[in-house]
């Protein structure tokens, strides 16, 4: 099995981003959550660390969700997990203004996307 696990290194904006979208008080003070964030992605990497690379996998949504980038990004990832001749098209956005699709059409991974039987 394989494992991946997701940051925002970006923390300031989770923060932001939190406190705009989810059922947190607006009177909690933001240092607070910074911390509690920066804490929770130490954690997330010294798991990484504790299972290996090959084992699991660190994303930060700052490089994923990059435009010019991320989809090389996440290409790479999945021929991490194994799959062969898969390269998704565009990204997909799910979360504009919180929570709606930005429709950005049909995500796919190409037609010859498989997993070898023998790896």
């Amino acid at each position: 099995a394989r494992v991946i696990l997701n940051i925002r290194s970006h923390i300031k904006d989770q923060v932001l981003s939190q406190k705009a979208f989810l059922d947190i008080k607006k009177s909690d003070k933001n240092q607070t959550i910074f911390k509690s964030l920066r804490r929770e992605n130490a954690r997330m990497k010294r798991m990484v660390k504790m299972f290996g690379n090959e084992r699991a996998r660190l994303l930060d949504m700052v490089d994923w969700t990059n435009e010019e980038t991320g989809l090389q990004y996440l290409n790479d990832v999945v021929y991490w997990l194994g799959f062969r001749d898969c390269k998704f098209n565009q990204l997909y956005h799910e979360n504009t203004n919180g929570y709606e699709s930005n429709n950005t059409g049909r995500v796919n991974v190409g037609p010859n996307c498989h997993y070898p039987e023998n790896l």
